[in-house]
């Protein structure tokens, strides 16, 4: 690809990013502070322009890195719940403010200082009405093993994007309990994606059987209705975001929030040990 494409791409993805951000102001959404583009700068004598996003600091990081964490962290079903019920609190502003988002999963989502999630990373951003008005969009964008199964056919053109953001959020709802992806990518070459379709009682044995956190009592049968429902091959199928909220799964017990923030401060505390930890044997690498 040419600079001049790259620059055009670059440039699409940030305007993108911007016009979402402006029309979202929420505290659910990680809020944009400043932006420029054409932007002079100066750095040892080289000079040029830039584009720049000033956006709202996360201190408490993305949810990726507490799902990595060794040992036995899983979040289990309450503390899933409680940052699930968030994450379809994003979803329904998003979908309100008549954007999709396209791109949903744990890396963007962000962790502020009461470590209450916040949703980031709107370059895929856009419109849902679509760019015909008819609710359909075209363009294979998101992350792979987050994309659902219509965004994997090339013979497929148009999708709605909510349903494309519910079937994400699903994903993200499994590997909050799981601590691992339901499968590599939904298309029929993934043998996890097979299985889920073909036999899907098969497929859950096999999770409950391989899981990380062996102590972790097995999931209910409302929980594996709900990912089953979201996860579903077939748009129209998906559920929307009211019946996810009415689900049987959403109405039981979240996480005392108090004893969450100390749980997530501690979990923290181990994430930038082992991140300064890697720096620091970096540094002694070089």
């Amino acid at each position: 690809m040419s600079a001049t494409r790259t620059d055009a791409v670059q440039r699409k993805f940030f305007e993108a990013e911007v016009n979402c951000l402006l029309r979202l102001r929420h505290p659910v959404v990680l809020q944009i502070l400043d932006y420029g583009q054409a932007v002079p700068y100066e750095i040892e004598g080289r000079r040029g322009k830039c584009r720049f996003l000033a956006l709202e600091l996360a201190p408490g990081g993305e949810l990726l890195e507490y799902l990595l964490l060794q040992g036995d962290f899983a979040f289990g079903e309450q503390v899933a719940r409680t940052y699930f019920k968030q994450l379809i609190d994003m979803i329904e502003h998003v979908h309100g403010q008549g954007l999709v988002h396209r791109d949903i999963k744990p890396e963007n989502l962000l962790f502020d200082e009461n470590f209450n999630l916040k949703l980031a990373d709107f370059g895929f951003g856009t419109d849902k009405i679509g760019p015909n008005g008819d609710y359909m969009m075209q363009g294979r964008l998101g992350t792979l093993g987050y994309q659902a199964p219509e965004l994997q056919h090339p013979e497929v053109h148009d999708y709605n994007g909510t349903k494309v953001d519910i079937f994400a959020a699903g994903v993200v709802l499994f590997v909050m309990v799981y601590r691992r992806p339901p499968f590599s990518h939904a298309d029929c070459s993934d043998r996890f994606w097979q299985k889920f379709n073909l036999d899907n009682s098969a497929w859950w044995r096999e999770h409950e059987n391989t899981k990380v956190d062996r102590a972790q009592p097995p999931t209910d049968v409302h929980f594996r209705d709900l990912i089953n429902r979201m996860l579903h091959c077939s748009p129209a199928w998906r559920p929307t975001l009211a019946e996810i909220k009415a689900h049987p799964w959403m109405q039981g017990p979240t996480a005392d929030p108090k004893i969450l923030q100390k749980e997530l401060r501690f979990r923290h505390k181990i994430i930038q040990n082992s991140t300064d930890a890697t720096a620091t044997n970096s540094d002694s690498s070089i």
